[in-house]
């Protein structure tokens, strides 16, 4: 498979001369219409949904996993079970190893165009429409290059992250001017800042991602018991089992055992909320799914817990139509939890529930590969983390 050249092709024309002056005017993507960032972490910042459901409209145990379970738990136990059960010579399951480099290379070949784009005035994250896009393009990027081994990915990275650059991005962390972005942003920065020393060995963004974890932990133990149950069922960008997971990969990357005791107090707050799997399957008007997401905070941290919130078989198939611009997300986001729900059970329907929601969005390409406002600066990279689950 020419998959090297697929990419080449697919990227002709990048750009390295990248402008990373945040005093510049704000400039318009590469496609046309990329807004200016408003600083505004939901809908208000997206392109507004249409509402027609007929047309778009709308991971931590190893070093080297980009979106794994959280923690040296007994989930890592299950997980390993999983695999030796995993079954891996069933035809649906060959065919999707097989397919999942190629995906990669569709998907990577917009990450790349995006994270490149001037489409605000951050020093690195300026690129695919707003900073938190930014930030989980640049970590696909990380993704990307450690799976496929296409140097042409970490280049870019390379020439995001100067020295310089992460300085300014400190000044603006350290600062109010980002809280906007806690908790949805700061938890994929974590996620990025661990992926670059999984990648490349590289620790540049190691004291950046003690900072904010540092607000992460702080906003998620301000919560009052109302708001923590508001945020495990929010299904967008306040989601508290999100933030949670991230926090807690972040302190067993960096062997904070202390914060990593921390998180997990927080989160055993989530233990007794009524959210069983099944609310997800009419909860769709959001890139989340709050159950799953719940679910899988369990599985990294109380795996015991998992019997009284699991079905006997996963309840949730691919969307096929959408509502909202944002619920384009969901079949990738769904994917992250289906994988470690199986990888904590060992039981395979669990985990062909990941493969087709994979699979099912890819078979859409509408809904990632076209329209760069509504879905090409962010859905792929949401696939990425999806299929780099099934490498690590």
């Amino acid at each position: 498979m020419l998959l090297t050249t697929a990419l080449l092709l697919a990227c002709d024309g990048v750009k390295l001369d990248l402008d990373t002056n945040p005093d510049t005017d704000v400039a318009t993507a590469d496609t046309a219409g990329g807004p200016e960032d408003t600083g505004l972490p939901d809908e208000a910042s997206e392109p507004e949904e249409t509402g027609d459901t007929s047309a778009p409209s709308a991971g931590d145990t190893a070093p080297d996993t980009a979106g794994d379970t959280a923690g040296d738990t007994a989930a890592d136990t299950a997980g390993d079970t999983a695999g030796d059960t995993a079954a891996p010579e069933e035809p649906s399951w060959l065919a999707f190893e097989e397919s999942r480099e190629e995906y990669l290379v569709d998907l990577g070949a917009l990450v790349l165009e995006c994270t490149q784009n001037t489409d605000t005035s951050y020093p690195v994250f300026h690129g695919c429409y707003d900073w938190h896009s930014a930030v989980h393009g640049v970590y696909a990027l990380h993704v990307l290059y450690r799976l496929t081994g296409e140097g042409l990915y970490l280049e870019v990275a390379d020439e995001l992250l100067t020295p310089e650059a992460i300085a300014r991005e400190q000044f603006g962390i350290q600062s109010t001017a980002l809280d906007f972005e806690i908790p949805y942003g700061f938890a994929w920065f974590l996620a990025l800042a661990r992926e670059r020393e999984a990648a490349t060995g590289e620790r540049d963004l190691a004291a950046l991602g003690e900072l904010v974890a540092d607000k992460l932990q702080a906003w998620a133990t301000d919560l009052s018991p109302v708001e923590v149950g508001a945020n495990t069922r929010e299904n967008e960008y306040h989601n508290l089992s999100w933030a949670l997971l991230n926090l807690h990969q972040w302190a067993v990357w960096e062997g904070d055992v202390e914060r990593a005791a921390e998180v997990e107090a927080l989160s055993e707050a989530l233990l007794d909320i009524d959210l069983p799997l099944e609310d997800d399957v009419s909860n769709t008007s959001g890139f989340f799914p709050p159950a799953h997401h719940r679910a899988r905070l369990l599985a990294a941290l109380f795996p015991e817990a998992l019997d009284d919130a699991l079905p006997d078989e996963p309840p949730l198939t691919p969307l096929t139509s959408f509502s909202r611009v944002h619920s384009a997300g969901l079949n990738f986001t769904r994917a992250w939890d289906l994988w470690d729900l199986w990888q904590a059970t060992g039981d395979a329907r669990w985990r062909d529930a990941y493969r087709e929601h994979i699979e099912g969005h890819m078979d859409q390409p509408e809904y990632w590969a076209e329209n760069y406002n509504n879905y090409t600066h962010w859905v792929p990279q949401f696939g990425v983390y999806a299929i780099a689950l099934s490498y690590d």
